[in-house]
């Protein structure tokens, strides 16, 4: 089913390899989890991870590093919600954000084992990253930068000078800070 998704999402392209390009190789992970919409029973699921410690900066990709919460911002943020009893305090999670941020640099993959597909010469093909795919170098990064451009040019938060990961909006009496 997540192949499918992957192509429904339009994460993926079946392509020839170009030469000189060094497709990536992939692998599936495999999880068993109790989800909250499932009702105590256990949920399996397959998805398909790029092994990205192949991969060769300037190459397969630019820049890895990816901002995340500095501990002031956090204190700051648990401080205003302790003098203010109407915060509210939720935690959320983006199903699969890395599909839904575009690569810097084209990167082709193996297809996982069971997926692989041929030309009638008998080439391999490969895909090619249409989006980002959860293994590969820059993805964390490429989400960051596709997330945080959404919320401040669209949503209209601010980026926290002091704290990248912080972005904040504040419209009358409400308040709102992600990390």
């Amino acid at each position: 089913e997540k192949i499918f998704d992957l192509g429904v999402m339009n994460v993926v392209k079946l392509d020839a390899l170009p030469p000189g390009a060094k497709p990536i190789a992939t692998r599936w992970v495999y999880a068993s989890k109790i989800r909250e919409h499932s009702n105590g029973e256990v949920e399996h699921s397959a998805r398909v991870v790029a092994k990205g410690f192949a991969e060769v900066q300037q190459n397969n990709y630019l820049r890895y590093d990816c901002p995340t919460m500095q501990l002031p911002a956090y204190l700051m943020n648990e401080a205003r919600a302790a003098r203010d009893a109407s915060i509210v305090r939720e935690g959320w999670d983006v199903s699969g954000a890395y599909y839904r941020s575009d690569p810097r640099k084209i990167i082709y993959v193996y297809a996982p084992p069971g997926y692989d597909r041929s030309k009638e010469s008998g080439d391999r093909l490969v895909w090619r990253l249409k989006k980002s795919l959860p293994g590969t170098t820059d993805a964390g990064r490429n989400w960051y930068t596709t997330f945080s451009k959404f919320l401040t040019d669209k949503i209209g938060m601010r980026s926290n000078k002091a704290d990248a990961a912080s972005l904040e909006l504040e419209r009358g009496d409400n308040w709102v800070s992600m990390n």
